[in-house]
């Protein structure tokens, strides 16, 4: 990732850089021993937590546990992509995307409306600023996901805000800000491999 020439545009089309379609590869193949954990720890895993691996002013890296029956309630990712592979575990994964890209966002724009399983079989996955950029996630097996996200939230200008989706008679959404909610993931020390700098002065 820190080979991208122009971060802001490679969020608004992953697809379009080699560098973030080789981060998608080299994320299916992370394993639970790469991050610390094994799978003896995963029924012991209890709250929701974000473990910190990698942050720069272009990226961040970081993995999520969050236990069965817990979730990741709806929020959004400002003028960011998101990178995610589920290592572990099985989810609801939930995403709304506005009907007309182009426009300003307000509060009378609607969305259309996703929701899928995923588990750790099923490859990388990403968001963009205009697709599914607004996701919610609630664990129904104990799940750890490995995320990048670029460029990464940097308040006040790239802000994480949490909303309530409210279907509409044309069966649209609109999302509705509410306040930050409790059980958000604590941080915890990441005890797995760390990115090595290589010669040529990316992240390995």
């Amino acid at each position: 990732m820190s080979r991208c020439s122009d971060v802001s545009v490679s969020a608004r089309n992953p697809l379009m850089c080699k560098d973030v379609q080789s981060c998608l590869d080299a994320m299916n193949k992370v394993s639970l021993h790469e991050i610390g954990l094994s799978e003896d720890d995963v029924p012991f895993l209890k709250d929701n937590m974000c473990m910190d691996i990698f942050s720069s002013s272009n990226f961040n890296i970081a993995v999520f546990i969050i236990p069965s029956g817990h979730k990741l309630p709806l929020h959004d990712h400002p003028g960011m992509a998101v990178l995610s592979k589920l290592i572990c575990g099985r989810m609801r994964y939930t995403s709304f995307s506005p009907c007309n890209s182009q426009e300003r966002r307000t509060r009378d724009t609607l969305y259309q409306y996703s929701s899928i399983s995923k588990s750790e079989q099923d490859p990388a996955w990403f968001l963009t600023p205009q697709e599914g950029n607004f996701h919610e996630i609630e664990a129904e097996e104990t799940c750890v996901m490995l995320d990048v996200l670029f460029p990464p939230y940097e308040p006040p200008q790239r802000e994480c805000t949490y909303y309530r989706a409210v279907q509409q008679h044309s069966g649209l959404w609109r999302l509705e800000t509410t306040e930050e909610p409790d059980g958000l993931p604590y941080a915890v020390q990441y005890p797995g491999y760390k990115p090595v700098r290589s010669a040529v002065g990316s992240y390995n």
